[in-house]
């Protein structure tokens, strides 16, 4: 049996860090296609029950996002199930229903907007992990420096900021 060893670093989005080097928020917001807009209206947040739904499959139960869909939009009607992020972008995109998605993901396409006020969503962390024996190795902390860097120039986006235009 051949033995694996440890990552020397992780990224992960996760509430629940360990030997964190550096963190950054990353925040999702509940979004649709302007043509899915017009044919179903645009809800406030009691209403998001009524809409159809873009979700997880059973092998990607993002803890985060999993509970504000079941806070907020219960018994909507389930249309199409994705692991993938960006399946359920193009799900989204092709005016299936409404879909919780990472604002850094979904911000940049043009035919996708918003549903609610840009305090509604889930914001949480993207946390750098480091290998504790391996924190101080030259290549590893080039790493962490490199990326602790690109996400600090890129916490707005991150973050999704106040409603894109377009």
């Amino acid at each position: 049996m051949r033995r694996t060893s440890p990552p020397a670093f992780s990224l992960r989005a996760t509430d629940s860090p360990t030997r964190v080097a550096i963190e950054a928020p990353l925040t999702s917001r509940p979004l649709a296609s302007k043509d899915y807009l017009a044919a179903r209206g645009k809800p406030r947040p009691p209403e998001l029950s009524r809409h159809q739904l873009i979700g997880f499959d059973e092998t990607f139960q993002p803890e985060a996002e999993v509970r504000w869909l079941a806070q907020h939009a219960r018994s909507a009607r389930v249309v199409f199930k994705s692991n993938s992020p960006q399946s359920q972008l193009a799900a989204a995109e092709a005016g299936m229903g409404l879909a919780l998605l990472p604002c850094y993901l979904a911000d940049p396409v043009p035919g996708l907007v918003r549903v609610l006020p840009v305090s509604k969503g889930v914001v949480r962390g993207l946390w750098l992990v480091l290998h504790r024996d391996l924190r101080h190795t030259a290549r590893v902390r080039a790493l962490a420096d490199f990326l602790s860097e690109t996400l600090h120039r890129e916490r707005a986006v991150l973050r999704g900021g106040p409603e894109p235009k377009g």
